[in-house]
């Protein structure tokens, strides 16, 4: 499914599997801010930008964050959080909280997993800037470079019901 996602990116899309709609993604936002990057080739930019390259901060661990801008107000009530595809634990996000313009929030609580996600549901929100920030970082090691491969917006399409677990 990873292949997938990255394949349609770049647009506002419709992920369909099976004749099922399963998320309209939103255009990807621009990374407005974030914690200091590890080095050059792990610009917070990566997180957005429709490859595999990634975002990793420069020992942060629970202290990184990625702050988005859309740019104008947009509706979505799930995200995908694909975490590096790193051998460290702690480069992996767990949980996570998200912050709508400054005000209303949503934990996220998952597992870290090496280079994946699942759609984690949100609730519906508007929001023009939203930030992550990273609760809890899988553990058994140091090196707190944390951070992700893909950051993704979606919403369910209208008259489609959200399954659990999907």
């Amino acid at each position: 499914m990873n292949a997938l996602i990255h394949r349609f990116l770049p647009f506002a899309s419709l992920i369909v599997l099976g004749g099922q709609a399963y998320a309209t993604i939103l255009i990807s936002p621009v990374v407005i801010s974030s914690a200091p990057a590890f080095d050059v080739p792990y610009a917070a930019a990566n997180a957005v930008d429709s490859t595999e390259a990634d975002y990793a901060s420069a020992g942060q661990g629970t202290n990184t964050f990625l702050e988005f801008g859309f740019g104008s107000p947009q509706t979505f009530n799930r995200i995908v959080v694909m975490n590096r595809d790193s051998g460290g634990f702690s480069d992996q996000i767990a949980n996570f909280t998200l912050t709508m313009d400054n005000g209303p929030t949503v934990s996220i609580t998952r597992p870290g997993m090496r280079g994946a996600s699942q759609f984690h549901d949100t609730g519906l929100r508007t929001a023009t800037i939203v930030r992550l920030d990273v609760d809890t970082i899988g553990s058994g090691d140091a090196f707190n470079n944390t951070g992700a491969m893909e950051v993704i917006f979606a919403r369910t399409p209208a008259g489609q019901t959200q399954i659990s677990g999907v």
